[in-house]
């Protein structure tokens, strides 16, 4: 802040010749970031407008993610099948865990279980603000 004030307080550092000029910085910049910030504003654009649920849009998301590794030349079928494994997997942990949850809570019902607690906390004669506490 001081050298924007008194520029003779700091002196400016001379560009080196392997710097890149001004135009490149922003071709770079440029090239780098404006296709992910599309990506982003195409998923949550379609979200906020209206035109696509969450779900939609990320497919919207998975298939703009595609496009972005073909336009940066890094697009392999092999890599595509990995993703789509490791996709899967996470996906059947996900599920396992639901199901696992879902059949506990049948054994849970189906054995009585919440008549238990209902009656245990009853016959606890305690005040709302204690049984939360």
């Amino acid at each position: 802040m001081l050298c924007i004030v008194k520029p003779e307080m700091g002196r400016r550092i001379p560009p080196e010749p392997g710097d890149p000029t001004f135009m490149q910085k922003i071709a770079i910049t440029t090239r780098n970031l404006v296709p992910p910030l599309g990506m982003i504003v195409a998923v949550l654009g379609s979200i906020l407008l209206g035109l696509a649920s969450p779900t939609e849009a990320a497919a919207i998301g998975a298939l703009c993610s595609v496009g972005l590794t073909v336009l940066y030349g890094r697009f392999t079928w092999p890599g595509l099948y990995e993703s789509l494994l490791k996709t899967l997997r996470v996906t059947a942990m996900i599920m396992f865990v639901l199901l696992g949850g879902t059949l506990f809570t049948g054994v849970f019902i189906g054995g009585g279980g919440i008549n238990l607690a209902s009656s245990m906390i009853t016959h606890l004669d305690l005040s709302p603000w204690a049984l939360l506490g």
